[in-house]
């Protein structure tokens, strides 16, 4: 698999607002699915890796679950604080695999941003934090198709990027693995 250099995440960080205006969330059927599988119990706690401006730090939080958001980008989080006011989220700017924590949590969730993740430390640092029935939950949007605008003029730089990159135009929208 493919893995952008980590410092290519600050440029999400730059314009927090331009990339919150493109960023897709996530279907409310998503959501339902990770909670159907999960059977996080009311009162339930959250960890989330990577944030970034909220997508999906929001639907989880609007049904009463305490979720403690780790995010890098300052300017992110600011967002994120902005969209998730009034709501019990902490957020916290570190990388996840230097956070120390003497919490276990119900449930582990990355949307679009496991991949960031350092390799060999993600899953051992994800079973550190989780209760042993715990669940780990980790989902990818995928650029909207058909293409237009900006997720249209991206595929150039994307291809000059990734030799490998293909066209996900007839695939879906959204991946999951939940474990």
């Amino acid at each position: 698999m493919f893995r952008f250099p980590r410092e290519y995440s600050e440029s999400f960080n730059e314009d927090a607002q331009a990339y919150n205006s493109v960023r897709p969330g996530y279907p409310k059927e998503l959501i339902e699915d990770i909670f159907d599988y999960s059977q996080i119990p009311p009162g339930g706690s959250i960890l989330e890796i990577g944030c970034g401006t909220g997508q999906a730090t929001l639907p989880f939080a609007l049904r009463g679950y305490k979720v403690t958001a780790i995010e890098l980008g300052l300017n992110l989080v600011e967002v994120a604080k902005v969209r998730c006011k009034g709501l019990d989220v902490d957020f916290i700017t570190t990388y996840f695999e230097n956070w120390k924590t003497n919490r276990n949590f119900d449930l582990l969730i990355a949307a679009t941003s496991w991949h960031w993740i350092k390799q060999g430390i993600g899953f051992k640092k994800a079973d550190e934090v989780l209760k042993d029935n715990g669940v780990i939950a980790l989902f990818w949007n995928l650029h909207p198709s058909p293409y237009t605008g900006f997720f249209l003029d991206v595929q150039e730089i994307y291809k000059k990027l990734v030799l490998d990159w293909s066209s996900l135009r007839d695939k879906p929208s959204t991946a999951m693995w939940v474990q």
